[in-house]
Formats: structure tokens, sequence, C-alpha cells
């Protein structure tokens, strides 16, 4: 790629991932210590109609996710404010809607818990005061109601940001100096925060728009002590208020507002051989997929009889820590249900219902919001626990094994068919001097049609093996995968210094000869990176080797792509490798260049019209299609395959191709992808010395 006088091009399938957003404030208070806080723009007592904060919308890609500098991602059931995207003013409802413009909501909102000991005990400061009115939060900008920037390395805001990580990245600055209460409903107060352990937080957020990583936003967080105090025993986490259900903004739904969750913690890979790869995914979904009359509802209608909008929600949605350095150490899985009926011995009371392996931590008690009290929240933050799915809650129960704490019978049955309300990732006891930091980075990752049967929900709660097994994690894994790839490129040397990770072989064909197997072809894959995290997209394919002579009156340039057209794609795990550009110009500036010569395979984009939108459009879905393989999908005659008729390009959007088992439904129309330049000294002056010999693989 350095060469002058060429430059390789290639085509790589992404999905959207590129969000960046950064929160932090600079705080120096001492732990439990009352001091005067840094001066900030309000009054103590002045009341407000807006909230004292910021919020952006990333909506970049197929998951449109809110962030804000309050240290919450979503957006609170607590608020009945009218709230806007500080870019654009649209107001939004909902904290995360997967797919985009789908009306199906996965996410209440997300908090940051930072927790510390004090003189007076566990303090645990947080973005959201969940039923604690009216306090709403321990976290604010240092300046209310600060701000939220945004910036990326393409052209969608402007010129491209040289300090862009993605294509849209959100950036900034949040810390607990300083809380905020309601005195009302509608009003805002902002207030000294009287427990702040001096703590500020640079929060970034990545997403971006390529296929293959269009489901999922990256997040950073860095954590530092602004204060002058050692913090001992300092816990953080992620509390998960999750949702999954169809958004309906004036009128009732339909979608019953009920959750299954779970650690989903590795997955078989799809190089074979019997490797796995592992996720640690915190997922959550709705448990039955909402089926409508025995099927599946992608779109949403109207239930007359019920006077309610009904529409499946078949998805799942889940938080993946990323970086599990020393620094951070290992994460701790949790999950409660706060509104179940419980069976006593006087009787069915209102209550609580966690897992627990510790004698002195009951599994069902009578009601009490165990995240509204700093003592359980801590307790919380500090167990050191990977709960069970919330579909074995029936059979944990019923056995005997002694492992968790034992719960009627009854009562976990209920919790096992959906009635989860909290989930908590968390990471600890850390200890944190003057100025020191921990990251917390991790993805929030969507996932499609984990329901595939509408009947798997009646296995609940007697057969949860069968039901895990009616599960399809499969895009969910996909997507956590690309995620993980992206933070941390496998077999990317990141800091030089000779390790790039770590990789796999699987033997495909192998030979005996004398008394020993002999591998006759075997693959290699590079499955993890070096730890050092990259937040980069996929690569181009290596460059060719390159030979320039001088002719008459010209340049000869030869060059041999054997690599270029073979070596894998590390998301795609398969060769990417599009075509070549040939630049001349007399130095390497871009503006310098001009090209000489172009060779393109011959390839087409599909675009399907997705009826399943509240506004139907057409959408590129799969990565580009050969000649041939269109001609076998759609080709008109008896064999479609051998129809040399059948031109892809005779289908347009004005003119579509309409399936003729679905006419109404598959609607298709195909354009080329780049030029298809593809005839060698024909549609390109680009020749081959071999045309005709066989791919040597």
């Amino acid at each position: 790629m350095s060469h002058p006088l060429y430059f390789l091009r290639v085509f790589v399938r992404v999905s959207i991932f590129a969000t960046l957003i950064l929160c932090t404030s600079a705080v120096d208070l001492a732990i439990a210590e009352l001091r005067t806080p840094p001066p900030h723009a309000l009054s103590p007592n002045e009341v407000l109609e807006d909230p004292p904060w910021r919020a952006g919308i990333h909506s970049i890609n197929e998951m449109t996710l809110v962030i804000t500098n309050r240290g919450v991602i979503g957006k609170p059931t607590t608020g009945y404010w009218e709230e806007r995207d500080v870019f654009t003013g649209d107001v939004f409802r909902d904290g995360l809607v997967f797919p985009r413009s789908s009306r199906r909501t996965y996410l209440n909102a997300l908090d940051l818990w930072i927790a510390g000991q004090t003189r007076l005990g566990p303090t645990v400061n947080s973005g959201v005061a969940y039923e604690n009115f009216p306090q709403e939060g321990d976290m604010l900008a240092l300046a209310p109601p600060g701000s939220i920037t945004r910036r990326s390395i393409t052209e969608q805001f402007g010129q491209p940001d040289p300090g862009a990580v993605s294509e849209e990245d959100l950036i900034c600055d949040y810390g607990d100096s300083l809380m905020v209460t309601r005195p009302v409903e509608s009003q805002f107060r902002v207030s000294d925060n009287p427990n702040s352990l001096g703590l500020a937080v640079h929060q970034e957020s990545y997403a971006w728009s390529m296929g293959y990583a269009e489901d999922f936003v990256i997040v950073q967080m860095r954590v530092r002590n602004d204060g002058n105090r050692w913090l001992k025993n300092v816990f953080a986490g992620l509390h998960i208020a999750p949702a999954a259900s169809l958004i309906s903004i004036y009128l009732p739904s339909c979608t019953p507002n009920k959750l299954v969750c779970g650690l989903h913690r590795e997955t078989p890979a799809s190089f074979g051989c019997n490797h796995t790869d592992t996720l640690n995914i915190a997922w959550h979904a709705n448990p039955s997929g909402s089926p409508y009359r025995g099927g599946w509802l992608e779109g949403r209608i109207w239930d007359q009889a019920n006077e309610c909008h009904w529409g499946s929600v078949r998805g799942a949605v889940g938080v993946m820590p990323l970086d599990l350095s020393e620094q951070v150490g290992p994460f701790h899985y949790n999950w409660w249900a706060d509104v179940v009926s419980v069976e006593t011995d006087t009787g069915w009371i209102v209550g609580s219902f966690e897992p627990s392996r510790d004698p002195a931590v009951p599994t069902c008690v009578p009601w009490y919001e165990p995240i509204d009290r700093d003592d359980e929240r801590y307790r919380l933050l500090s167990n050191e626990e990977y709960d069970y799915p919330v579909y074995m809650a029936g059979v944990v129960a019923a056995s005997d094994n002694g492992d968790w704490n034992r719960a009627p019978i009854s009562t976990a049955n209920l919790v096992a068919m959906g009635e989860v309300t909290g989930e908590l990732l968390s990471w600890g006891p850390f200890g944190l001097s003057p100025g020191a930091e921990i990251p917390l980075i991790f993805a929030i990752v969507g996932g499609e049609n984990l329901h595939v049967d509408p009947n798997n929900y009646l296995n609940l709660p007697h057969r949860p093996d069968l039901y895990e097994a009616g599960l399809d994690f499969s895009d969910l894994d996909k997507n956590a995968l690309v995620a993980r790839w992206i933070y941390d490129n496998p077999g990317v040397d990141t800091d030089d210094d000779g390790y790039f990770g770590e990789f796999r072989v699987c033997v495909r064909d192998s030979v005996l000869v004398g008394d020993q197997w002999v591998a006759q072809k075997a693959d290699t894959q590079w499955y993890k990176g070096d730890g050092i995290p990259d937040f980069r997209g996929a690569l181009p394919p290596p460059a060719p080797y390159v030979w320039v002579t001088p002719v008459h009156n010209g340049l000869h340039v030869r060059f041999n792509g054997q690599v270029s057209e073979t070596e894998k794609d590390i998301f795609l795990q398969k060769p990417d490798f599009e075509g070549y550009r040939v630049y001349i110009g007399r130095d390497e500036r871009v503006a310098s260049l001009s090209v000489a010569a172009s060779y393109d395979l011959e390839d087409y984009d599909k675009y399907r019209y997705n009826l399943s939108l509240e506004e139907p459009e057409w959408q590129l879905t799969n990565e580009p299609f050969s000649k041939d393989e269109l001609r076998c999908l759609y080709g008109l005659t008896a064999d479609p395959c051998n129809d040399s008729t059948f031109d892809p390009l005779v289908f347009t959007q004005m003119s579509p191709y309409r399936h003729p088992m679905y006419p109404n439904d598959s609607l298709f129309w195909f354009k080329p992808h780049d030029y298809n330049a593809s005839t060698y000294g024909i549609s390109t002056p680009i020749t081959k010395t071999y045309p005709d010999m066989p791919d040597p693989r």
C-alpha cells in the first residue's frame, strides 16, 4: 500500500459499529468527608423545568441507543419528562430499539454503580436512584447540564475527525460530586452529593454502520479517583434494567412484559474441530417471543378485541465485558426478581426472589427494594457468584444438590416463566490511589430471532433443558464475536512486542504414514488478539507483491496477488478480496494520484423490500453475490443454474424481481457492486498471465 504506483482497493463487509461517548467530571472530594465542592453553574436552590444533563442517540446502525452524561445508558422508567437528542432535538421515549425502526425495545436503562467503604459504612453512587423519589441519581457533569460531543472517521458529521474511533463517536464526562432531585415529577434541582467518593468518569461509545458490525455498540468508561484519599474495597458494576416488548407510545401494547435472562458463557466455533468461543454475555429476552395466533408477527397490528397493539418480540440483547485484563480482573453476574408472589406459612405475599449460595441471604423475602439501599447494593456488587439462567429457577428449587439456597417451588416456578427485574455485572475489589483509574469496557449486543418455535414457551417451568435447546443464539453469538474482535483484532500485534494473540488449527484431511497420521490439509484461525485494544473494523487484505520496470513512454507494473486474493478476513473468516486499483502520481499524496487501471470482481448487491418495518424500505441485507449465485437462486428456467438468459440488472427498484412462491412479500432488485470491471484486457487494462489456470487451493 505504500508504493506510489499502486493502490489496493478492497471492499470489506462490515456492520454498523461506530459510537464514542466520553463522560468525565473532575471531583476532588475525600472519601466520607464533606468538603466544599467545585463550583458549578447552577445555584443550589434553582429549580429547573428541563433535565440538568444531556442525552445523545446512536442511530447510525441497527441499534438505536440513548447515551447520557449522567452515568446512564438508555432511559429509566422513573422519568416522566420529555427528553430530547442534543444533536437533532428529536424526542425519545425508549432507551434501546433493535432493530432500528422495528418498535421493539430491549432496555429500560443501564446505569453505572460505584461503591466504596467509608467511615459511615458502604456507599454506592449510581446514575439512577430507583424508587427513591425525589432523588433521581448521584452522577452529573461538573457544570450541569454539561455536554456530549460527536465525531466520526467519515464525513457523517462534517470533516472526518483524526481522533475518531468509529463512524459515530459520542463523548462526555461526569462524576459523583453532584446529585439531582425532583421536588415534583416535572422539576429538577441540583445539589452537592454528600456521599461523593471523589470519582470522575470519562465515557466513550462507538458505533459502525457496516453490515457485519451493525448490531452492537461498544462503550468504554474510565473511572478515576479525583480525590486526595486512597479508596479501598471499591467495586464497580453495570446495573441492567431489562426490557423486551413492543413499543406503543400512545396506545397500550398487548405484548406481555415478562423477561428471562442468563449468562451465555460460550458457543461452538464456526471454525469446527469442536472448538468453542468464549462470550460471557449477560443476555435477556421476552420468554416466549410473543407469538400471535400460533405464529410470528414481525410488524405490528391493532388487536381490536383487546384494544391494543400486538407484535412478536423474538430477539435478545446482552451486555458483554470486553476488558478481562488483570487490571480489571474477573466479573460476576447476579439477577433478582422484585415483583413475584411468594408463598409463606401465612399465605401469599408480594416479595423478592434472589438466587444465592450465601446462607445469610434468603432466596425469598417479603417485599423490599434491594437496589434502593446502599448496604444491599454493596452486597450485590461484592457477591462473587454466577447466577443460573432464570428459566432454571423451578428445577433448582426442586433439586437437592445443596449448591443454592432453597426456595418455595411454586414461587420459583413463577420466576422461571419470566419475572426478572434486574441484572448486575460487577468487578472488584479495587484499590484506587489518587489519580488512579479502572477501565470498564463492554459491548451492548443485539441478536435477532432467538425464538424460532412459537410453542417453546410451553416447556416452562418444568422442562428448562428443552426450552434452552429451543433457543437460537446464533445471531447474538455472531454479533458478540465480531464486537470482541473489533475491540481486540485477532492475530494483530498492536504494540509490536512480537505477540499476535492466540490461534488454533483444525486438520481437515490426513493420511496414515507408517504408524502416524500426517496432516494433508489444515486450516489456521486466529481467534484472540494480543490484549491491547484496537477498536478497529475489518482490515483490507495484504497488498500484493509488486515489480515496476520502465518501458518506452511508460512503466510496466507486474504484481502477484496470491496472498491478497486468498487471505481470510478476520471477521468473516473467509477471503473477502474484491479488486485492485493502480494509481500513479508524482508523490504519495492522495491529491497527486490518478487511477491508471482497475480490476473488480463481478458481483452484485441484492436489495430486499422489508415490509416488517413501520415504514417499509429497500434494505441491503447480504454480502455481494456472484452472477452464478444469483442465477441459481433466481433463474427463471426449470434448471435455474443453467439459465443463460438470466441478467440480474434487468431487475431494478422500479421493476423488481418477485419470488414466484411469495410474489407480494419477497421483492428484490440488484445493482453492480462497484464497477464489475472483471474481463481481463477488455473491461480492464489489467491482464493475467495464466487466466485459465484453476484455483491452486
